[in-house]
Protein backbone atom coordinates (compact mmCIF):
# COMPACT_ATOMS: atom_id res chain seq x y z
CA UNK A 1 0.00 0.00 0.00
CA UNK A 2 1.76 3.35 -0.67
CA UNK A 3 2.16 6.04 1.94
CA UNK A 4 -1.32 8.52 0.22
CA UNK A 5 -3.32 5.44 0.18
CA UNK A 6 -2.06 4.56 4.00
CA UNK A 7 -2.75 7.97 5.32
CA UNK A 8 -6.36 7.96 3.21
CA UNK A 9 -7.09 4.48 5.39
CA UNK A 10 -5.54 6.20 8.56
CA UNK A 11 -7.64 9.65 8.64
CA UNK A 12 -10.22 10.21 5.47
CA UNK A 13 -12.73 8.20 6.63
CA UNK A 14 -12.54 8.51 10.52
CA UNK A 15 -15.26 11.19 12.21
CA UNK A 16 -14.02 14.21 14.26
CA UNK A 17 -13.64 12.48 17.83
CA UNK A 18 -10.87 10.16 16.63
CA UNK A 19 -7.74 11.33 18.25
CA UNK A 20 -4.40 10.14 17.88
CA UNK A 21 -3.55 11.77 21.43
CA UNK A 22 -5.92 9.75 23.39
CA UNK A 23 -4.62 8.82 26.57
CA UNK A 24 -1.69 11.07 26.11
CA UNK A 25 -0.33 12.31 29.42
CA UNK A 26 1.29 15.68 28.26
CA UNK A 27 -1.08 16.75 25.22
CA UNK A 28 -4.44 16.92 24.74
CA UNK A 29 -6.31 17.56 21.29
CA UNK A 30 -7.94 20.66 21.05
CA UNK A 31 -9.37 20.55 17.03
CA UNK A 32 -7.72 19.88 13.81
CA UNK A 33 -5.79 22.44 12.08
CA UNK A 34 -4.98 20.92 8.78
CA UNK A 35 -4.33 17.93 6.45
CA UNK A 36 -1.99 17.12 3.72
CA UNK A 37 -0.87 14.48 1.78
CA UNK A 38 1.74 12.58 4.50
CA UNK A 39 0.22 13.85 7.60
CA UNK A 40 -2.25 15.46 9.60
CA UNK A 41 -2.17 18.84 11.99
CA UNK A 42 -3.11 19.32 15.89
CA UNK A 43 -3.82 22.35 17.92
CA UNK A 44 -3.52 21.11 21.52
CA UNK A 45 -2.65 22.22 24.59
CA UNK A 46 0.59 21.09 26.61
CA UNK A 47 -0.74 20.10 30.29
CA UNK A 48 2.50 20.95 31.76
CA UNK A 49 3.03 24.58 30.70
CA UNK A 50 -0.54 25.01 29.54
CA UNK A 51 0.77 26.52 26.33
CA UNK A 52 -1.29 26.07 23.03
CA UNK A 53 1.05 23.67 20.47
CA UNK A 54 0.45 22.47 17.13
CA UNK A 55 1.26 18.59 16.24
CA UNK A 56 1.47 17.10 13.35
CA UNK A 57 1.20 13.09 13.08
CA UNK A 58 2.26 10.78 10.97
CA UNK A 59 0.81 7.17 10.73
CA UNK A 60 3.15 4.30 12.15
CA UNK A 61 4.84 2.07 9.61
CA UNK A 62 7.25 2.02 6.92
CA UNK A 63 4.80 3.00 4.79
CA UNK A 64 4.68 6.03 6.04
CA UNK A 65 7.47 6.38 8.08
CA UNK A 66 10.33 6.84 5.61
CA UNK A 67 13.64 8.70 5.14
CA UNK A 68 11.66 11.78 4.43
CA UNK A 69 10.13 12.33 7.27
CA UNK A 70 13.55 11.49 9.23
CA UNK A 71 15.13 13.96 7.06
CA UNK A 72 12.36 16.74 8.05
CA UNK A 73 12.76 16.08 11.77
CA UNK A 74 16.78 16.12 11.21
CA UNK A 75 16.65 19.70 9.46
CA UNK A 76 13.80 21.43 11.91
CA UNK A 77 15.38 20.16 15.35
CA UNK A 78 18.33 21.93 14.64
CA UNK A 79 16.29 25.24 14.09
CA UNK A 80 16.18 28.33 16.29
CA UNK A 81 15.45 31.33 14.75
CA UNK A 82 12.67 33.69 15.51
CA UNK A 83 11.17 33.40 11.70
CA UNK A 84 11.09 29.46 11.48
CA UNK A 85 8.65 27.55 13.38
CA UNK A 86 10.07 26.19 16.83
CA UNK A 87 10.80 22.03 16.93
CA UNK A 88 9.66 21.37 20.80
CA UNK A 89 9.80 17.25 20.64
CA UNK A 90 8.95 14.05 18.64
CA UNK A 91 7.38 11.50 20.40
CA UNK A 92 5.58 8.28 20.06
CA UNK A 93 1.47 7.90 20.43
CA UNK A 94 0.02 4.11 19.72
CA UNK A 95 -0.43 4.89 16.00
CA UNK A 96 1.68 7.63 15.18
CA UNK A 97 4.83 9.87 15.30
CA UNK A 98 4.02 12.98 16.63
CA UNK A 99 6.06 16.29 15.95
CA UNK A 100 4.97 18.76 18.77
CA UNK A 101 5.64 22.84 17.64
CA UNK A 102 5.14 26.51 18.25
CA UNK A 103 1.43 27.61 17.83
CA UNK A 104 1.17 30.79 15.28
CA UNK A 105 -1.92 31.48 16.19
CA UNK A 106 -2.83 34.00 12.86
CA UNK A 107 -3.17 31.50 10.24
CA UNK A 108 -1.24 31.30 7.55
CA UNK A 109 0.23 34.32 4.79
CA UNK A 110 -2.16 32.75 1.70
CA UNK A 111 -5.38 33.96 3.49
CA UNK A 112 -4.02 36.89 4.18
CA UNK A 113 -3.27 37.76 0.59
CA UNK A 114 -6.28 35.61 -0.62
CA UNK A 115 -8.47 38.26 1.62
CA UNK A 116 -7.00 41.57 0.78
CA UNK A 117 -6.29 40.51 -2.78
CA UNK A 118 -2.83 41.71 -2.57
CA UNK A 119 -1.09 43.57 -0.17
CA UNK A 120 0.55 47.28 -0.12
CA UNK A 121 3.81 47.44 -1.28
CA UNK A 122 5.02 48.82 2.85
CA UNK A 123 3.13 45.61 3.77
CA UNK A 124 4.91 43.23 1.43
CA UNK A 125 8.32 44.50 1.94
CA UNK A 126 7.63 43.76 5.90
CA UNK A 127 6.79 40.27 5.57
CA UNK A 128 9.32 39.81 2.68
CA UNK A 129 12.06 40.84 4.76
CA UNK A 130 11.56 38.48 7.55
CA UNK A 131 10.48 35.19 5.01
CA UNK A 132 14.16 35.97 3.82
CA UNK A 133 15.57 36.26 6.92
CA UNK A 134 14.32 32.68 7.62
CA UNK A 135 15.57 30.89 4.41
CA UNK A 136 19.01 32.74 4.31
CA UNK A 137 19.01 31.06 7.73
CA UNK A 138 18.46 27.63 6.76
CA UNK A 139 20.81 28.34 3.59
CA UNK A 140 23.36 28.82 6.13
CA UNK A 141 22.54 26.01 8.08
CA UNK A 142 22.99 23.62 5.10
CA UNK A 143 19.60 23.29 3.96
CA UNK A 144 17.34 24.18 0.74
CA UNK A 145 13.21 24.21 1.89
CA UNK A 146 12.84 23.65 -1.72
CA UNK A 147 8.33 24.26 -0.58
CA UNK A 148 8.28 27.90 -0.54
CA UNK A 149 5.28 29.16 -0.74
CA UNK A 150 1.96 30.88 0.56
CA UNK A 151 1.11 28.23 2.51
CA UNK A 152 3.96 27.31 4.91
CA UNK A 153 4.57 31.02 5.88
CA UNK A 154 2.37 31.13 9.37
CA UNK A 155 2.02 34.42 11.10
CA UNK A 156 2.86 34.71 14.64
CA UNK A 157 2.78 38.31 16.65
CA UNK A 158 0.48 41.02 16.67
CA UNK A 159 -2.24 41.10 13.33
CA UNK A 160 -1.16 44.62 12.41
CA UNK A 161 3.16 43.71 12.76
CA UNK A 162 2.69 40.24 11.87
CA UNK A 163 5.56 37.89 12.70
CA UNK A 164 6.16 35.07 10.13
CA UNK A 165 7.51 31.56 10.71
CA UNK A 166 8.73 29.20 8.37
CA UNK A 167 7.56 26.02 8.68
CA UNK A 168 6.79 22.56 6.80
CA UNK A 169 10.45 20.84 5.45
CA UNK A 170 8.96 17.77 4.02
CA UNK A 171 10.91 18.59 1.16
CA UNK A 172 14.00 20.06 2.47
CA UNK A 173 17.28 18.76 1.60
CA UNK A 174 20.88 18.50 2.57
CA UNK A 175 23.73 20.47 1.53
CA UNK A 176 25.62 16.88 2.82
CA UNK A 177 22.45 14.40 0.78
CA UNK A 178 22.48 13.71 -2.96
CA UNK A 179 22.23 16.71 -5.90
CA UNK A 180 18.68 17.10 -6.52
CA UNK A 181 16.44 15.72 -9.13
CA UNK A 182 13.07 15.19 -8.11
CA UNK A 183 10.09 16.93 -9.35
CA UNK A 184 9.06 18.19 -5.66
CA UNK A 185 7.37 21.32 -4.13
CA UNK A 186 4.19 22.66 -4.91
CA UNK A 187 2.97 23.72 -8.76
CA UNK A 188 3.31 27.51 -9.66
CA UNK A 189 6.27 28.27 -7.11
CA UNK A 190 8.74 25.12 -8.86
CA UNK A 191 11.75 26.71 -10.59
CA UNK A 192 12.03 25.89 -14.33
CA UNK A 193 14.93 23.64 -13.57
CA UNK A 194 12.58 22.19 -11.31
CA UNK A 195 9.99 21.22 -13.19
CA UNK A 196 12.11 20.17 -16.05
CA UNK A 197 13.48 17.41 -13.83
CA UNK A 198 17.35 18.19 -14.68
CA UNK A 199 19.84 18.45 -11.60
CA UNK A 200 19.33 21.70 -9.50
CA UNK A 201 20.48 23.38 -7.01
CA UNK A 202 17.46 23.75 -4.16
CA UNK A 203 18.90 26.76 -2.88
CA UNK A 204 18.78 28.53 -5.75
CA UNK A 205 14.94 26.86 -6.75
CA UNK A 206 13.98 28.51 -2.93
CA UNK A 207 15.18 32.20 -4.48
CA UNK A 208 12.61 31.39 -6.98
CA UNK A 209 10.09 30.58 -5.02
CA UNK A 210 10.43 33.61 -2.81
CA UNK A 211 10.37 35.41 -5.98
CA UNK A 212 6.78 34.19 -6.72
CA UNK A 213 5.87 34.73 -3.64
CA UNK A 214 6.56 38.10 -3.41
CA UNK A 215 4.69 38.21 -6.31
CA UNK A 216 1.31 37.01 -5.25
CA UNK A 217 2.03 39.11 -2.13
CA UNK A 218 2.11 42.16 -4.38
CA UNK A 219 -0.77 41.36 -7.46
CA UNK A 220 -3.38 39.39 -5.62
CA UNK A 221 -2.55 36.31 -7.99
CA UNK A 222 -0.02 33.98 -9.88
CA UNK A 223 2.10 34.92 -12.54
CA UNK A 224 1.14 32.41 -14.80
CA UNK A 225 -1.99 30.80 -16.47
CA UNK A 226 -0.15 27.41 -16.82
CA UNK A 227 3.52 26.48 -15.14
CA UNK A 228 4.73 25.57 -18.75
CA UNK A 229 4.71 29.17 -19.65
CA UNK A 230 7.18 29.98 -17.12
CA UNK A 231 9.38 27.51 -18.60
CA UNK A 232 9.49 28.07 -21.88
CA UNK A 233 8.93 32.40 -21.35
CA UNK A 234 9.66 35.43 -18.85
CA UNK A 235 7.33 36.23 -16.05
CA UNK A 236 5.66 39.46 -17.19
CA UNK A 237 5.34 41.87 -14.36
CA UNK A 238 1.36 43.89 -14.13
CA UNK A 239 1.71 47.20 -14.55
CA UNK A 240 -1.60 47.24 -11.81
CA UNK A 241 -1.75 47.88 -9.17
CA UNK A 242 1.13 50.32 -9.32
CA UNK A 243 4.72 49.01 -7.62
CA UNK A 244 7.62 51.11 -7.56
CA UNK A 245 10.29 50.50 -10.00
CA UNK A 246 12.92 48.80 -7.52
CA UNK A 247 10.56 45.76 -6.54
CA UNK A 248 9.80 45.09 -10.57
CA UNK A 249 13.56 45.01 -10.82
CA UNK A 250 13.71 42.86 -7.53
CA UNK A 251 11.32 39.99 -8.96
CA UNK A 252 12.71 39.71 -12.39
CA UNK A 253 16.20 39.48 -10.95
CA UNK A 254 14.34 36.27 -8.44
CA UNK A 255 12.53 34.68 -11.29
CA UNK A 256 14.87 34.89 -13.88
CA UNK A 257 14.72 31.36 -15.91
CA UNK A 258 18.50 30.65 -15.96
CA UNK A 259 19.61 29.50 -12.36
CA UNK A 260 23.02 30.91 -13.30
CA UNK A 261 22.14 33.82 -14.01
CA UNK A 262 19.37 34.19 -11.03
CA UNK A 263 19.83 36.53 -8.20
CA UNK A 264 22.19 35.00 -5.13
CA UNK A 265 20.26 35.09 -1.24
CA UNK A 266 23.28 37.31 -0.15
CA UNK A 267 22.72 39.89 -3.14
CA UNK A 268 18.97 39.54 -2.32
CA UNK A 269 19.64 41.32 1.49
CA UNK A 270 21.83 43.71 -0.19
CA UNK A 271 18.73 45.60 -2.43
CA UNK A 272 17.84 48.79 -1.54
CA UNK A 273 14.11 48.09 -1.63
CA UNK A 274 14.50 45.25 0.71
CA UNK A 275 17.05 46.75 3.14
CA UNK A 276 14.53 50.11 3.69
CA UNK A 277 13.49 50.52 6.91
CA UNK A 278 15.39 47.52 8.65
CA UNK A 279 18.07 47.89 11.56
CA UNK A 280 21.82 48.17 10.49
CA UNK A 281 22.39 44.70 11.43
CA UNK A 282 19.93 43.23 9.15
CA UNK A 283 22.63 42.03 7.03
CA UNK A 284 24.68 40.13 9.56
CA UNK A 285 21.52 39.04 12.19
CA UNK A 286 21.96 35.55 10.31
CA UNK A 287 25.53 35.51 11.21
CA UNK A 288 24.36 35.16 14.78
CA UNK A 289 21.67 33.14 14.85
CA UNK A 290 24.08 30.29 13.13
CA UNK A 291 26.32 30.52 15.31
CA UNK A 292 23.79 30.31 18.27
CA UNK A 293 22.08 27.54 16.42
CA UNK A 294 25.50 25.41 16.58
CA UNK A 295 26.64 26.49 20.08
CA UNK A 296 22.70 25.05 21.26
CA UNK A 297 22.29 22.15 22.89
CA UNK A 298 19.38 20.44 21.28
CA UNK A 299 16.28 19.40 23.06
CA UNK A 300 16.47 16.29 21.13
CA UNK A 301 19.27 15.02 19.56
CA UNK A 302 18.89 13.30 15.82
CA UNK A 303 19.70 9.61 17.34
CA UNK A 304 17.37 10.08 20.08
CA UNK A 305 15.09 11.08 16.95
CA UNK A 306 16.07 8.16 15.16
CA UNK A 307 15.47 5.82 18.07
CA UNK A 308 12.02 6.98 17.61
CA UNK A 309 11.81 6.67 14.03
CA UNK A 310 13.23 3.07 14.18
CA UNK A 311 10.47 2.13 16.99
CA UNK A 312 7.67 3.56 14.57
CA UNK A 313 8.84 1.49 11.43
CA UNK A 314 11.76 3.11 9.86
CA UNK A 315 14.31 1.13 8.37
CA UNK A 316 17.46 0.81 9.21
CA UNK A 317 20.06 1.84 6.78
CA UNK A 318 22.00 -1.63 6.21
CA UNK A 319 17.89 -3.23 5.72
CA UNK A 320 17.25 -0.26 2.86
CA UNK A 321 20.15 -0.83 1.23
CA UNK A 322 20.21 -4.41 0.65
CA UNK A 323 16.20 -3.63 -0.47
CA UNK A 324 17.40 -1.07 -2.96
CA UNK A 325 20.26 -2.79 -3.93
CA UNK A 326 18.14 -6.01 -5.48
CA UNK A 327 15.39 -3.77 -6.45
CA UNK A 328 17.97 -1.87 -9.30
CA UNK A 329 19.15 -5.50 -9.73
CA UNK A 330 15.67 -6.77 -10.62
CA UNK A 331 15.06 -3.72 -12.93
CA UNK A 332 15.63 -4.32 -16.90
CA UNK A 333 19.00 -2.80 -17.93
CA UNK A 334 17.21 -1.51 -21.12
CA UNK A 335 15.05 0.77 -19.14
CA UNK A 336 15.67 4.44 -19.62
CA UNK A 337 14.12 7.10 -17.93
CA UNK A 338 12.40 9.62 -19.71
CA UNK A 339 12.73 13.78 -19.34
CA UNK A 340 11.06 16.73 -19.41
CA UNK A 341 7.89 18.04 -18.17
CA UNK A 342 6.21 14.50 -18.79
CA UNK A 343 5.48 12.17 -16.19
CA UNK A 344 8.20 11.46 -14.32
CA UNK A 345 7.80 8.90 -11.52
CA UNK A 346 12.09 9.27 -10.27
CA UNK A 347 12.93 9.74 -6.85
CA UNK A 348 16.14 10.95 -5.66
CA UNK A 349 18.37 8.16 -3.09
CA UNK A 350 16.27 7.81 0.08
CA UNK A 351 13.39 9.48 -1.15
CA UNK A 352 9.74 8.25 -0.59
CA UNK A 353 7.68 10.62 -2.30
CA UNK A 354 7.75 10.09 -6.28
CA UNK A 355 6.36 12.72 -8.65
CA UNK A 356 3.59 12.37 -11.02
CA UNK A 357 3.21 15.66 -13.57
CA UNK A 358 0.20 17.86 -13.24
CA UNK A 359 -0.15 21.13 -14.78
CA UNK A 360 -1.41 24.30 -12.36
CA UNK A 361 -3.86 26.21 -13.85
CA UNK A 362 -4.91 30.12 -12.50
CA UNK A 363 -3.71 32.57 -11.68
CA UNK A 364 -6.11 33.72 -9.39
CA UNK A 365 -5.64 32.82 -5.31
CA UNK A 366 -8.78 30.25 -5.67
CA UNK A 367 -7.35 27.80 -3.74
CA UNK A 368 -5.21 26.91 -0.77
CA UNK A 369 -4.42 23.47 -1.71
CA UNK A 370 -2.73 24.00 -5.33
CA UNK A 371 -0.77 20.58 -6.24
CA UNK A 372 2.13 19.53 -4.42
CA UNK A 373 4.03 16.95 -5.85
Amino acid sequence: MAAKDKFKQMFGRKSSSDNPLTGHERYTKIRTLGQGSYGVVLLAVDNQTREKVAIKLWPRGSECINVDVQRELHHHSGFNHPNVIKFREVFLTPTHVALAMELAPNGDLFKKVRDAKGLPEAEARGIFQQLILAVDYCHRMGVANRDIKLENVLLGGDKKSPVIKLTDFGFSKSDLDSIPTTICGTLGYMAPEVLLGQEYDGKKADVWSCGVMLYVMLYGHYPAEDTREMVLQDIQIPNSPPTSPDVKRLIRCMVERDPKRRIKMEDICQQSWVAQGVPVDFLTRNEQFVSASAQRMPGQTKQEIDTILYEAGLEKPEVRKAREAAQQAAQNPQHSNTSGMATNGSTEQGSGQGSTASTFKGPQLDSGEMMEW
